[in-house]
Parts: C-alpha cells; sequence; structure tokens
C-alpha cells in the first residue's frame, strides 16, 4: 500500500528549527515522515526559503549549516521542475493571484492528488491547501 504523500511548503519547514506557533504540529509531521508512516515532499525551492527564513528568525536555535543539514537528512521528496509543472505553476499564481513561489506547491500537490500543509493563512484559503 503506498504511504500518503504530503506537500509541505517552507512556512512549515521552518517551524521544525524556530521555536514559534506551530512548532510541535510540524514537528509531528517530521515524526510521522522518519517513522515511514507519511511521505513528505516539497519543492527545492524550500531549501533556499527556509535558510533564509531561518537566518533571519529571532527564534532560531543552532547554526543555518546544521539546519541547512539536517533538513537534507530528513530525505523529503523533491520532485523535479518539469516544462509542465512550471506552466501550472505560472497558470495558478495568474489564476490565484499569488506568488509564483507559492503556486509552485499548490501545482506540486496537484500534480501528486494529495494535500498542502502550510501555516501561510491565505495560501491555505486554495484547494488542497490545509493549514498545519
Amino acid at each position: 500500500m503506498a504511504k500518503e504523500k504530503k506537500v509541505v511548503d517552507a512556512s512549515v519547514l521552518v517551524k521544525l528549527f524556530a521555536k514559534e506557533e506551530g512548532t510541535n504540529s510540524a514537528r509531528d509531521l517530521r515524526a510521522k515522515h522518519v517513522a515511514g508512516e507519511i511521505v513528505l515532499v516539497t519543492t527545492s525551492l524550500a531549501f533556499l526559503e527556509v535558510m533564509n527564513g531561518l537566518r533571519y528568525a529571532r527564534h532560531r536555535t543552532g547554526s543555518l549549516q546544521k539546519h541547512s543539514a539536517d533538513l537534507w537528512d530528513l530525505s523529503l521528496v523533491v520532485p523535479t521542475l518539469s516544462k509542465e509543472t512550471m506552466a501550472r505553476t505560472v497558470a495558478i499564481a495568474e489564476e490565484l493571484s499569488l506568488s509564483v513561489y507559492d503556486a509552485l506547491y499548490l501545482a506540486t500537490a496537484r500534480n501528486l492528488g494529495c494535500s498542502l500543509i502550510t501555516a501561510d493563512k491565505a495560501l491555505a484559503q486554495h484547494p488542497p491547501a490545509t493549514l498545519l
């Protein structure tokens, strides 16, 4: 039986390293992924967004280099960006007035037929996104 996939955006991944609202929920997702109960998927862009967010976070603990290594060690599934996904991303961004970055998370979730977990209240209003 295939494991349930969930796309997570940078707003969720940052919470793994910064003590803020939603940190416990993000860590629960990570624990389920590590235990093999679910598969967490993200975009390659998320790695850059997380490191940038942590660089300026007041509540982060530890070094950026360690956080970067820890993020890679999670073995998140990162689909390769394709011409088709890019076209779908741009269409979603224009249709929903989203940034191309946010639209990529939605396009990825829609391509995989799974939910997108986000801490971004505005993004969570667009199916299949749900608020963390």
